[in-house]
C-alpha cells in the first residue's frame, strides 16, 4: 500500500479491505514510531487499542483505523461498530 494526497490507497491488488490490520508502514506513519516498543507506547499514550502478535509487534485493526479517524460527535460508537440488528430479519 502506498500514501497518495487523500490517504491511503491499495497497491497490488491487495485492496484496502484485504487487510484485516495494519502494515508495518502504516503503524510507523500513524506512530511516527519505527520499533514495536516505541509504537506500542504512542499507542497506549493515545488511547488506541491494539494487541500484540507472537513476536511483540502491535496490532491495529484497520476497522477500528478507519472508525477512529472518522470519528465524529455522530459517529457510532466502536461497541456498537459490529452489532447484529436482529431485527431486521423478522417478516
Amino acid at each position: 500500500m502506498t500514501q497518495s494526497e487523500g490517504g491511503w490507497i491499495s497497491g497490488a491488488g491487495d485492496g484496502i479491505t484485504g487487510r484485516l490490520f495494519l502494515t508495518r508502514a502504516e503503524l510507523k506513519d500513524l506512530t511516527g514510531r519505527e520499533q514495536p516498543a516505541a509504537q506500542k507506547r504512542w499507542l497506549q499514550a493515545n488511547g488506541w487499542v491494539f494487541e500484540e502478535d507472537a513476536a511483540g509487534r502491535p496490532k491495529v485493526a484497520r476497522a477500528y483505523f478507519f472508525n477512529r479517524m472518522a470519528r465524529t460527535e455522530s459517529s457510532v460508537p466502536l461497541d456498537r461498530c459490529w452489532e447484529v440488528n436482529m431485527e431486521a430479519f423478522k417478516g
